[in-house]
């Protein structure tokens, strides 16, 4: 079975959060404090798909949070060293562009929300990857729209490489394609990492 849970909250910081070992070793999505990790417990699920929503991810402010990056991280380098598999599906691209560009305005056009993306995305892998670095795990970025999802072909690759890439017990990290995944292009946006979530989830159903 695959397990998801979507991390996404008002207000987020180390001490209080959804805890994913219990999660995974429960079955049930409870919000648990950072104590109750449920170390050494049997997994009832070996695969999940955690959403890291940019609410959680900043910590409620206007840029990336590592403390509770790292403590996120932590909580997955924890599940892979019980040969679990994590598939991260995250956000904060936008949030971590805006702030390396110290760019406040709101601006809402695609255009400059897919500049952010571009801007920030880079920023947000080198963020994951040099924490699980710390933990001697490989983590892979992984773009998609639904248009990657939508045929047979595209199902299939991208079901291909994620299996792959958890055999060879790396980490991926999956975000929505946004600066090519456009409301113009009819049908090829997702909408938001909700929905990407369950889309990912669903080629990584056991056979």
């Amino acid at each position: 079975m695959v397990l998801g849970v979507a991390v996404d909250v008002s207000s987020y910081n180390s001490s209080t959060c959804v805890d994913l070992a219990d999660i995974m070793a429960k079955g049930s999505r409870k919000t648990a404090t950072a104590g109750e990790a449920a170390a050494g417990v049997p997994l009832r699920y070996r695969r999940i798909v955690a959403k890291f929503g940019t609410n959680v991810l900043t910590a409620g402010t206007d840029r990336l949070n590592l403390d509770v990056i790292r403590h996120l991280i932590g909580q997955v380098a924890a599940l892979h060293a019980q040969s679990a598999d994590v598939i991260i599906v995250t956000s904060g691209a936008i949030a971590a562009g805006r702030y390396l560009l110290r760019d406040r305005r709101e601006r809402k056009d695609m255009p400059y929300r897919q500049v952010l993306a571009a801007v920030g995305q880079s920023d947000l892998m080198q963020t994951y990857r040099e924490i699980f670095h710390e933990h001697g795990i490989t983590v892979a970025q992984t773009l998609l729209t639904r248009r990657d999802l939508s045929d047979r072909q595209g199902y299939l690759n991208a079901r291909n490489t994620l299996l792959a890439m958890l055999e060879l017990r790396v980490v991926p990290v999956i975000n929505e394609n946004d600066v090519v995944a456009v409301d113009e292009i009819e049908g090829a946006k997702i909408g938001d990492n909700d929905n990407l979530s369950a889309l990912v989830a669903n080629p990584l159903r056991p056979s």
